[in-house]
């Protein structure tokens, strides 16, 4: 009987590890670290458990603030339910954040099915991510979100700042006019850039 190849040898210890019957010092070499991954992460609170409102009238970033304080430095799911979430300035930092709504966009208002939408205060940037100067590798999920202008005067809905990676799903910004205004905003940043609050 011929002798086994090393690829084939390795073929098979990376299968058995993966199967997790393979000798100690293979199963070793396979495991991955996964101490900062934000999909094991029991985080998964309410932006309303921290005093969201979604009335569309009483200013919730102190409420989405809160929830993002209040998530591991790794990171977790925020669940953002049906409303109309007024909100300016909220900062993720180096969080990987992931933002989940209710429904599609576009939902709250046009097509009546009580979906999730944030309305950026006047003058102000909705949510920033990134801190401008390390690269964001696991950076920030959007799902079910619709995000809009209070008015011309709001500046920007989504900000991302030296991310590299970024998701959204059924997301939608608008209402952003007038020049330098955006509904989402991919910036390499620098030190100390600073975005309005």
């Amino acid at each position: 009987m011929e002798r086994p190849s090393r690829r084939n040898w390795l073929s098979l210890a990376s299968f058995l590890a993966l199967a997790g019957v393979a000798p100690s010092s293979v199963s070793q070499a396979a495991k991955v670290d996964r101490s900062n991954d934000r999909t094991k992460s029991p985080f998964a609170p309410y932006v309303t458990d921290f005093g969201a409102t979604g009335d569309g009238i009483n200013d919730d970033s102190k409420a989405f603030q809160n929830a993002v304080d209040a998530a591991p430095q790794y990171g977790g799911r925020i669940m953002i339910p049906a409303g109309r979430y007024l909100i300016g300035g909220v900062d993720c930092g180096l969080k990987a954040i992931e933002w989940s709504g209710d429904g599609g966009p576009g939902q709250s208002d046009r097509l009546g099915h009580g979906g999730t939408e944030l309305i950026v205060r006047n003058g102000t940037v909705g949510i920033a991510f990134g801190d401008g100067r390390t690269n964001l590798f696991r950076g920030p999920v959007l799902r079910n979100i619709r995000v809009s202008a209070q008015s011309a005067a709001s500046h920007g809905g989504l900000l991302f700042r030296a991310v590299s990676t970024a998701v959204a799903t059924n997301v939608v910004c608008s209402n952003f006019l007038g020049d330098g205004h955006y509904g989402w905003k991919f910036d390499g940043g620098g030190v100390g850039d600073k975005f309005p609050t």
